[in-house]
């Protein structure tokens, strides 16, 4: 799932982030620290140029 975003003029049809939050991660596991920790490990693989996330979703929740 993709927000604050556009499509340039480029060919491609490539997407660039207008501002704000750009992407949700959602990870399922039998248990609440694995589904956590595989949606991180998938953050992980995602390069934005500029971009930032937050490490502390659900933390409390994992521990």
């Amino acid at each position: 799932v993709h927000a604050a975003t556009a499509s340039p003029d480029a060919p491609g049809g490539s997407l660039i982030a207008t501002g704000g939050r750009v992407l949700n991660v959602v990870a399922v596991a039998s248990d609440f620290r694995t589904a956590r920790d595989r949606a991180y490990e998938a953050i992980g693989r995602i390069s934005l140029d500029g971009s930032h996330f937050r490490t502390d979703i659900a933390a409390r929740v994992a521990e």
